[in-house]
This record gives C-alpha cells, sequence and structure tokens, in this order.
C-alpha cells in the first residue's frame, strides 16, 4: 500500500515537472507585459535619407529591386516606423520576403525576424502588414505567379505577426 502511495506521488512530481518546463515562451523569459520594443532603424543602423535601393528577395526566388524614389519614400515612411522584439533564435524555416536596403557600400537586411550581433528579432507593428502587401504587389506586377499560394487575406500576406497573435489569444 505505502508502495502505492510513493508511486503515485512520483508520477504526479514528474507531472508537474513535465508541465513547468512546457510553459516556457518562446519569445523571452519574460511575461508578456514586460516585452520591449525597439524602433528598427536605430537597432540595423538605418539611414532611410541614404537608401539608394531596396533588393527583396521572395521565398520562392523572385528577385526584385525598387530604386524609384516614390516607391523608396513610401517604403522607408513604413520601415521608418517598424519595431522589433527579441526572440531566441528563428521559429521556423523560411521566408516570405527578406530585403536589403542599399545604403551606400552597405547592405542592410531585414525580415520578418532577422539577426543582429547575434541577437534574433521579430518585426511588429501595423507598418509591417502595409509593407508586407506593398512588396507583394509590387513584385506580383513583374511576376504574376509570385507566392501563389499567399493571398492578401492569408495571415502570410500580413507578415504574420506571432506578437500580436500570442495578445490576440489571452
Amino acid at each position: 500500500m505505502l508502495f502505492k502511495y510513493g508511486f503515485i506521488s512520483v508520477l504526479l512530481a514528474a507531472a508537474c515537472l513535465l508541465v513547468i518546463a512546457g510553459c516556457k515562451g518562446s519569445i523571452q523569459d519574460t511575461a508578456d507585459d514586460e516585452i520591449s520594443l525597439v524602433s528598427v532603424p536605430s537597432l540595423i543602423g538605418l539611414k532611410s535619407a541614404e537608401v539608394d535601393a531596396i533588393q527583396v528577395f521572395f521565398g520562392d526566388g523572385t528577385r526584385l529591386t525598387l530604386d524609384k524614389e516614390e516607391e523608396l519614400d513610401q517604403i522607408m515612411q513604413w520601415v521608418n516606423s517598424l519595431q522589433a522584439y527579441k526572440i531566441e533564435g528563428a521559429r521556423g524555416p523560411g521566408f516570405l520576403y527578406a530585403m536589403d536596403m542599399v545604403q551606400g557600400n552597405q547592405k542592410l537586411r531585414l525580415a520578418n525576424e532577422f539577426e543582429v550581433e547575434g541577437q534574433w528579432y521579430a518585426l511588429s507593428g501595423p507598418e509591417q502588414e502595409l509593407l508586407s502587401r506593398y512588396l507583394i504587389e509590387q513584385g506580383r506586377v513583374h511576376n504574376p505567379e509570385l507566392l501563389p499560394g499567399i493571398t492578401m487575406e492569408t495571415p502570410e500576406a500580413s507578415g504574420y505577426n506571432y506578437m500580436d497573435y500570442a495578445q490576440s489569444v489571452k
């Protein structure tokens, strides 16, 4: 009888440890209220007035260079408003798009998830959706078959933001 209760106690303790270990978040070891956002331009050293071109690389291999002043102005307006938060490494394979902002001899890479000096970040903010939709539309002007499984209504088209999703299901 004593053995039976001891065995049950060990099983309960093991179950509690598994639950505790499984609750660790992938954003950071902090509560959602403590997640700090940082300005993307300051994080990557972007000087929008010095951007000469933007090279976009879509997940299907399509490439697009945007260098017209009105295109750059619109994109930089959104990028300058973007914020990012720290994550513990890339959350999955693949990407919808990435873009290199050409600033003189320097190329600054930006994607939904990106790395700066060994630390991973994810984009946040309503401008992310506007930027993603604009880039997909511009890409489809040059390649109508671009990302055929992505419609403007799918979460991927808006640059799917884990932090926004996590806050919506609280």
